[in-house]
């Protein structure tokens, strides 16, 4: 009979291991205190069941044992007490009166095993494996009080890097998931190629929580001149689905801009001819009138007599 007592504490805290998962849905403020109450129940616990393997065996006297649990004793007070000032959310109140139920049978059943260390009787024993027994039972029916879920999950600050891929390059797409309940169960990027069959990907959780949380996916590089369609879908552990909107984006053929290129180069070629083939034109024209007006002036810089001269007036000096 007295080798009893740890397995169960053993079975209480794997159960309270089971629950942690559950409790550990994301319920703001008093997840995080549900928590810590439950960690620290099971520490408890855990040295509970060391101080009755040790007087068990023989290690040590009972003296010795009821001095650690006395020890225990207030620490398991301070985490009822602090279960009993937890403010649950709306719906949550029925699963909040449970769960202090579960504390307080916790806390019973180490002041009657202390009991059963002090007086060495056996029914001090047999009440604190039957409190221990009921606390397990309530445990196991605890997540069956969860408030059924109606609301779907949350994603916010959708983006995608790079923006403007390249050509075989593969791109990111990160999105933040809330669901304040139950928590988000599954991320899932769906994307197209060229308005193709859909291929479906899992995301995956890199930061935060299931309630609170940073989830990535990759789609693949693709073809250059390929156009890409995705969307996310949030699927929250109660089965409510959220559903993004479609998002594209194109990976340019640079390969379209070659023509357009070399006849921009072809332009400015020709261009470039003419403006210097007619700058060689006007200097020549203009070298060309410089010794026509220089032929024209005497040396005094005068207009020459030569360039009015005709023979009848050679005649008519003579």
């Amino acid at each position: 009979m007295t080798r009893r007592l740890p397995a169960v504490c053993t079975m209480l805290i794997i159960v309270f291991l089971q629950v942690a998962p559950v409790l550990a849905s994301p319920w703001s403020d008093y997840k995080t205190q549900v928590d810590s109450i439950v960690l620290s129940t099971d520490l408890l616990n855990a040295q509970v069941r060391a101080i009755h393997i040790n007087y068990t065996e023989g290690l040590i006297s009972p003296e010795e044992a009821v001095s650690r649990m006395k020890l225990l004793g207030p620490k398991y007070q301070e985490i009822k007490g602090k279960a009993e000032t937890l403010k649950p959310p709306a719906r949550w109140e029925k699963y909040h009166e449970t769960f202090l139920q579960i504390i307080g049978l916790t806390v019973d059943s180490t002041e009657e095993l202390r009991h059963y260390f002090e007086s060495g009787n056996q029914e001090d024993l047999r009440k604190s494996l039957s409190t221990i027994h009921q606390a397990v039972e309530e445990f196991q029916q605890l997540s069956t009080q969860l408030p059924m879920d109606e609301d779907p999950p949350k994603m916010l600050n959708r983006q995608s890097n790079p923006t403007n891929p390249g050509s075989g390059q593969p791109v990111e797409v990160t999105v933040n998931a809330t669901d304040l309940q139950t928590g988000v169960g599954r991320v899932v990027l769906n994307y197209s190629v060229n308005d193709g069959d859909w291929t479906t990907k899992g995301m995956q959780l890199v930061s935060g929580s299931d309630g609170n949380g940073v989830w990535t996916g990759s789609i693949p590089g693709q073809a250059a001149g390929s156009r890409v369609t995705y969307y996310v879908v949030v699927t929250d552990k109660s089965g409510n689905i959220a559903k993004s909107e479609a998002h594209d984006y194109s990976l340019t053929d640079l390969s379209i801009f070659i023509p357009v290129v070399i006849a921009g180069i072809i332009v400015a070629m020709f261009v470039l001819v003419r403006l210097r083939t007619r700058r060689k034109g006007k200097t020549l024209q203009e070298l060309t009138g410089t010794e026509e007006d220089v032929s024209s002036v005497g040396f005094s810089g005068q207009p020459s007599d030569e360039a009015s001269y005709s023979p009848d007036q050679n005649k008519e000096s003579a």
